[in-house]
């Protein structure tokens, strides 16, 4: 995995990658990649996902480290 910058939002790193997809009978198929972070709860702020999604891990995650920063 690659560098990741911080989230923008609560400068978090807890950041994970996951494969989806479909089971195709014999075996799982992947599709995409999903980058997310999930930012805590502060104060009276509720928590929210940042998602990024690319065809490869690597995509996903140079959209995260891409982004706009705040």
């Amino acid at each position: 995995m690659s560098e990741l910058k911080p989230c923008p939002f609560c400068g978090g790193l807890d950041i994970s990658i996951e494969e989806k997809g479909y089971w195709g009978g014999m075996q799982q198929h992947v599709t995409h990649y999903e980058l997310k972070h999930w930012c805590p709860k502060v104060g009276v702020k509720s928590s929210r996902a940042i998602i990024f999604e690319g065809l490869t891990s690597e995509e996903a995650q140079d959209k995260w480290n891409k982004r706009r920063s705040l």
